[in-house]
């Protein structure tokens, strides 16, 4: 581990009580072709667990998929909090859409649909507050422009009264409900004060982690993380970067290992 990331868990772990929030795709679970497809690393499931465990740590995974595939995708311990739709969708605060958002949410659909149908290896996923056009099937098999060219294709899209683009790796998600309001950053806020904790680590890696990273304070003991692969240039508020779910995984354990070494202490 870079020694000044170790050096910041290792106060961080000296602060309980602390919140401990993860993105679920890209840092919990590997990013895969088929999102349906995502579990968590073994060796993260084993942190989680710990975590979860732990005196004095609240653990939560914020995601941007709904809360009810989250749950069954991530299938976390009991006491680890699911936050869905980038901050919509909480356990203790469900978002409800109006007639004209359920309408304009099935025409984002529609538009989606057609927009697919003429960009190959593309696919749209209907959330319960969002369509999402995915773009990486099409990278995978050899097609590097169709990201820039689904963008361009759903620009009319982004006018539309009510409706709020979110751009993420190799995905566009047209969502009916105000991100300014409802995003990670709003989500983790709402967690650390209802847990009471002095200090908040977020590990990300996508861009709608950033609202996460921006309401959080290495300086003043929070702990900001975002994924990022070697190869990548990648700007990000966050003040440490790993390269993979794999070193997210052991930066948990270690984590999981700081706090039982301090109680044992005390």
């Amino acid at each position: 581990m870079d020694p000044e990331l170790e050096t910041a868990l290792t106060r961080f772990a000296s602060s309980v009580p602390v919140l401990v929030a993860l993105d679920f795709d890209g840092v919990l679970a590997p990013i895969v072709t088929r999102p349906e497809d995502a579990r968590a690393t073994p060796a993260a499931r084993r942190a989680l667990d710990r975590l979860a465990g732990a005196p004095g740590v609240t653990t939560a995974i914020v995601s941007g998929r709904p809360l009810a595939e989250l749950r069954d995708l991530a299938g976390p311990p009991d006491a680890v909090l699911l936050v869905g739709s980038h901050g919509a969708q909480r356990s203790s605060a469900e978002v409800l859409l109006d007639d004209r958002q359920r309408t304009l949410l099935s025409r984002l659909g529609d538009e989606l649909d057609r927009v697919s149908a003429g960009l190959p290896h593309t696919r749209v996923e209907r959330k319960e507050f969002a369509a999402v056009l995915h773009t990486r099937p099409a990278l995978e098999a050899g097609l590097p422009r169709t990201y820039a060219q689904a963008s361009a294709a759903t620009r009319p899209l982004r006018d539309l009264p009510g409706v709020y683009l979110t751009e993420g790796k190799e995905v566009l998600e047209f969502s009916v409900v105000d991100s300014g309001e409802h995003n990670k950053g709003v989500a983790l806020r709402d967690l650390a004060t209802r847990a009471n904790v002095r200090a908040t680590l977020f590990v990300g890696d996508d861009v709608t982690d950033e609202a996460g990273f921006a309401v959080l304070d290495d300086d003043a003991g929070d702990l900001t993380v975002r994924v990022v692969p070697p190869d990548a240039v990648t700007p990000t508020l966050a003040r440490h970067t790993v390269p993979d779910p794999d070193a997210v995984a052991s930066l948990l354990h270690r984590l999981a290992d700081l706090l039982t070494a301090d109680r044992r202490g005390n």
